[in-house]
């Protein structure tokens, strides 16, 4: 049987009688398709990762992301300043040239 109005593609009943040819229980299949996804995920490094897996690469750009706003607070605690948004910023200028300050 085929869905209507769209071509090749089979009815939900075809494709649950096709993962049936697969896997004899339902948790036949969650077992095959965890181990599948820890494999891909682990084990199995990714040309556009760099040869790196994709839990490799998801480790390296959280550390990333933490080491970077490390960084920016320094910065911040150095010159002392808070972070501000655009428009805070340009009120504190605007301020300062009406003060007369350089």
């Amino acid at each position: 049987m085929r869905c209507p109005g769209s071509g090749d593609t089979p009815a939900p009943a075809s494709k649950a009688r096709e993962l049936h040819d697969w896997f004899a229980t339902l948790a036949e299949a969650k077992e095959d398709i965890e181990a599948w996804r820890r494999e891909y995920n682990d084990s199995r490094p990714h040309r556009a990762l760099g040869e790196r897996t994709p839990n490799e690469f998801a480790k390296e750009s959280a550390a990333s992301h933490v080491l970077l706003r490390q960084q920016r607070a320094e910065t911040r605690s150095r010159i002392g300043t808070k972070k501000q948004g655009p428009s805070q910023s340009s009120r504190f200028r605007l301020a300062s040239v009406v003060a007369g300050a350089p």
